[in-house]
């Protein structure tokens, strides 16, 4: 193996998962039934994913030589708010039938979403850190760690990937919700290829979370 080869798979394959350790560190979080949204750690939240985003962007961008406008960044059109409305549909049928199917499984009141939240911040201050959050894990997961290892692993091994890695940074609310958002990262996933516009996916992951959270708080 020469030196560029070596280089390149240090690009495309090794970086993603430091970045996904350094950047989202999964391996701290426990399992458990509260999570306390307050307003106080809001903003704090609020740059952390900038600076994540940030992050993710650069190395896409000038590590990867991807362009923005390939990654469908810049391209908030008009036929947007449909892509919303339908993507929304989606997630939510994968969120439904997900329950029914643990519901099933474990009975009626143990489905994946028993987490407690308890939720001490204005509803638009929830909403602006939770667009922040779509845009940064979307981009991350759906476009960036994609992206990269498909050139070595091919796009489905990478996206399956993709999609671990996301339910296992949601482990701290349980493994049946970990196993839901594994699905729920395909959804993403199949949304993100068909219209190619993370702004799309950025406000579905946000609506997503915000109606979540209200559902449980």
């Amino acid at each position: 193996m020469n030196r560029k080869s070596f280089l390149s798979i240090l690009i495309y394959l090794i970086l993603p998962l430091v970045l996904y350790t350094a950047l989202f560190w999964p391996f701290d979080q426990q399992p458990g039934r509260s999570l306390l949204l307050q307003t106080k750690n809001a903003i704090t939240g609020i740059i952390i994913v900038i600076v994540q985003l940030g992050i993710t962007i650069f190395t896409y961008k000038k590590l990867n030589g991807f362009t923005l406008a390939q990654a469908g960044l810049f391209s908030f059109e008009t036929g947007t708010l449909l892509q919303i409305a339908s993507g929304l549909v989606m997630i939510a049928g994968i969120f439904i039938l997900g329950n029914i199917a643990f519901s099933l499984i474990y009975g009626i009141g143990n489905t994946p979403q028993s987490i407690q939240i308890q939720l001490d911040m204005p509803i638009w201050l929830l909403a602006v850190m939770m667009l922040g959050v779509g845009y940064c894990e979307e981009f991350f997961f759906r476009v960036y760690i994609p992206s990269s290892m498909e050139v070595y692993i091919g796009r489905k091994a990478a996206v399956l990937i993709s999609a671990v890695l996301f339910a296992a940074g949601h482990l701290y609310e349980g493994l049946p919700a970990a196993i839901l958002i594994f699905f729920l990262g395909l959804g993403f996933q199949f949304i993100y290829y068909k219209y190619r516009n993370i702004h799309a996916n950025a406000v579905i992951h946000a609506l997503f979370n915000v109606i979540s959270v209200l559902l449980q708080a």
